[in-house]
């Protein structure tokens, strides 16, 4: 028998019944254990219980009186330790070699409270017992203790427990585990100098449940004298590990415990405040103009760079994860700084002590733009905000004012941000609103000989939302100034949709629509509150109704075909329309990448042009076949990025210097079609050149070559066109193959994530030449 810390093992354990069974036999034998056990009488089980925690043997004591239905007291304590001290044996070792499992404490007795509850003694002085439960009665005291904590645990903020007092709280906070949005989960940090006090809460609370304070990642105990020495170690060794914003005082130390608490909380900032000194130090000696040389191969080393995300996102962090494969594929060093659990958070000191061990040469964030780490990244670090969704953060009036000079940022919507925003011409590059993964050999190998054995429709979306409950959303949560035109404005783009065919296909037409409501109300926006406007209409509400639409035929189409369609995404089980079809959310990756490979045909349904979806290109990147809706702008690209080429005018970078070239009869023919393609864009008012010059930029059109290969015989636009589509693809597999292979091999060549880093360094390249050539710390030469 393996004697267990703490613990006395009995050298000769009694025979206990007539069947001759001894207990150390039973113990090595699960028959020989139920046979000891089978008839045993309860003063018997009471004096195995008694033999088995001397020997340390908590699980089979969980064994013992976990079946027995009448439990006498001192059976009810000694099983609610022995679960206690089981669930420790499996989860924290550490923390169970900390303590001295005894059913007979010294200082604490377990006691009834006046009115019926139970409670902890401190025996301290005998002639007069101290009750831990403030009031002395449990039922009155926890209730306001939980609500001393709701308010940070509401918001998922972390908490600390300065002793654990009756216990009634941390065993109150193990049941009511708390799950925010995506996944997020609160820590819980657990301070008691007085193991024997542990001790006594463990024969009162169950605290080994399966998410309870034992078991669970989210606790984090500092138990024992050397409890402080605990939690600074534990907050300078893990710097994702949040520290608590609250303190709930349960502790009877003294002003002494105070003190040493303070300083152990303390630890963090000590260490963050000599990490940034080195930090700023280095910084301040590395000129920003030498990154034009590690932007120019050959360079003397490979270049570093570190990228901050956040797994509570639903596509940022994949899209952070797949940009740093294409930077490691093209030769830079890469770190990327996520949290490593579902309680973790990136803190400032994370990310000091990355700059200083890592020493990256740019730093990359997505949506966020430098001034979102308050003064954290040091000036002269390049910093680039890479922009995938146009989020208000990004699009107030002051946004381009927070970006310093060693500041980029890479958009789709680059001509919006300069033009309308005053974003820094010079240092906002174009690039492709999403990439495709950089899948390696193995990967690709697998899903190009995985059989299409799974859904025959498929489709996979989080836009699952009902549209008038989302208009509704919209009106309610609109100021009372412009509530009249946001319910007007909803109700237009609802009944856009109530024919066929009816929808609102780009930002452009929608903004004519607010602008014509606006007119219609007498209401007068200025250029910011109508962006704001035109994009909380757009996205979620335009964007699911345009979707929805699309969808709708899809269902009636597999309903009439006996085809099994198949929508994946969270909330889609609940929509009054498609529940019958979902099934369920699908993670990022491996198994995205399985399923939609698995499909015979899979669906991209978006409102602008269908390679700037990161569904698409993942999807055709694993070598999925899709139908996609049809948009204006997928001809309007192509046919201007050619007809520019074609012209004597191919320099001309926007509609004005195009313009200005021309002679006042071709002006004419222009400028009707520059307004007929304006819904290509995205600003107030769209300069088409300039927006398909980004679009060429970020390697997403080409002249007298189509957005995707065969574009045209995958595309519909209404229900009678994926009527025919889903018909015809559905009966000649070779033909999906053929076109899929083409469409995969033009996607894993131009517009995965590793040709979206080699742009981006080209863009980058050229614009710190412009700034830097003049410099003396500047040599072009070596460059």
């Amino acid at each position: 028998m393996t004697q267990k810390p703490g613990v006395r093992v009995d050298p000769s354990p009694q025979r206990l019944v007539p069947t001759h069974i001894s207990v150390s036999d039973a113990l090595r034998d699960d028959n020989r254990w139920y046979q000891l056990t089978a008839s045993l009488q309860p003063d018997q089980r009471d004096t195995l219980a008694t033999l088995l925690f001397q020997s340390g043997e908590w699980q089979r004591i969980v064994d013992l009186l976990g079946p027995v239905e009448q439990r006498n007291t001192h059976q009810t304590v000694t099983l609610t330790l022995a679960r206690n001290l089981s669930a420790m044996t499996r989860h924290r070792p550490n923390l169970l070699s900390r303590i001295t499992p005894t059913l007979k404490p010294l200082r604490y007795k377990i006691y009834a409270t006046p009115r019926g509850g139970i409670s902890i003694a401190d025996l301290l002085d005998p002639t007069r017992p101290v009750s831990l439960t403030p009031g002395n009665e449990p039922s009155q005291a926890l209730p306001k203790l939980l609500a001393e904590v709701e308010t940070y645990r509401a918001k998922g903020l972390p908490i600390s427990l300065l002793g654990i007092g009756d216990g009634y709280l941390l065993s109150a906070l193990g049941r009511d585990r708390r799950v925010q949005a995506m996944g997020q989960t609160t820590v819980t940090h657990i301070v008691e100098p007085d193991t024997e006090l542990l001790n006594v809460c463990m024969m009162l609370h169950d605290l080994g449940q399966p998410d309870g304070p034992i078991a669970s990642p989210e606790f984090h105990w500092h138990i024992g004298h050397d409890w402080a020495e605990q939690l600074e170690s534990a907050l300078v060794s893990d710097l994702y590990l949040p520290e608590p914003v609250v303190h709930i005082q349960q502790h009877t130390q003294g002003p002494a415990f105070e003190a040493r608490a303070q300083h152990a909380l303390q630890a963090r900032s000590r260490l963050e405040k000599s990490i940034a000194s080195r930090v700023k130090t280095y910084y301040e000696t590395q000129p920003t103009a030498a990154l034009v040389q590690l932007l120019t191969p050959p360079t003397a080393r490979p270049g570093r760079v570190c990228f901050l995300t956040s797994r509570f996102t639903t596509v940022l962090q994949h899209s952070t994860r797949d940009l740093a494969i294409g930077f490691q594929r093209i030769g830079w060093q890469t770190r990327t700084l996520i949290e490593p659990h579902n309680h973790s958070r990136v803190s400032s000191t994370a990310i000091l002590k990355t700059l200083d061990e890592f020493k990256p040469d740019l730093f990359v964030t997505f949506d966020h733009t430098r001034a979102s780490l308050g003064n954290l990244l040091p000036e002269n670090l390049p910093h680039l905000c890479y922009i995938q969704d146009i989020l208000p953060n990004l699009t107030q009036p002051q946004s381009a004012s927070t970006l310093g000079p060693n500041d980029f940022v890479a958009a789709f919507c680059a001509p919006m941000l300069i033009a309308d925003l005053g974003y820094p011409a010079q240092r906002t590059l174009d690039a492709p609103m999403m990439f495709a993964p950089c899948l390696d050999e193995d990967q690709i190998a697998q899903l190009d000989n995985q059989p299409q054995d799974g859904p025959d429709l498929l489709y996979i979306s989080h836009v699952s939302g009902d549209p008038p409950i989302l208009a509704q959303r919209l009106i309610d949560s609109a100021s009372d100034e412009f509530k009249p035109l946001i319910a007007s404005l909803t109700h237009a783009v609802l009944d856009r949709y109530t024919t066929p065919t009816g929808c609102v296909p780009s930002l452009h037409d929608l903004a004519l629509l607010i602008d014509q409501h606006a007119r219609k109300l007498g209401v007068q926006l200025d250029p910011h509150t109508r962006r704001r406007i035109t994009l909380a209409l757009w996205n979620p509400l335009n964007i699911t109704l345009y979707r929805q639409q699309s969808l709708d035929w899809a269902a009636d189409i597999a309903d009439r075909m006996n085809l099994n369609l198949a929508i994946h995404g969270n909330g889609w089980e609940q929509h009054p329309r498609f529940a019958r079809y979902a099934r369920g959310p699908v993670a990022n990756g491996p198994d995205l990448y399985r399923l939609v490979r698995s499909a015979k045909i899979t669906f991209n349904l978006e409102p602008y042009p269908c390679i700037s979806h990161v569904r698409l290109l993942s999807g055709l990147s694993a070598g999925a076949f899709f139908l996609v809706r049809d948009h204006s702008s997928h001809n309007l690209l192509c046919d201007l990025s050619t007809t520019l080429a074609q012209t004597p005018f191919n320099t001309a970078r926007t509609d004005e210097e195009l313009l200005s070239l021309l002679d006042p009869q071709d002006q004419r023919r222009w400028q009707a079609s520059l307004k007929q393609a304006q819904n290509i864009g995205y600003s107030h008012k769209p300069d088409v050149v300039r927006q398909v010059r980004s679009y060429e930029n970020a390697g997403l059109v080409q002249p007298e070559q189509p957005l995707l290969p065969r574009l045209g015989e995958i595309a519909f636009n209404d229900s009678d066109n994926i009527n025919y589509l889903i018909e015809r693809y559905i009966q000649s597999p070779d033909l999906r193959r053929e076109i899929q292979t083409e469409q995969t091999q033009f996607i894993r060549n131009h517009l995965t994530a590793q040709q979206t880093a080699q742009r981006l360094l080209k863009l980058m390249r050229q614009s710190c030449e412009c700034r830097f050539a003049s410099l003396p710390s500047y040599d072009a030469q070596s460059a």
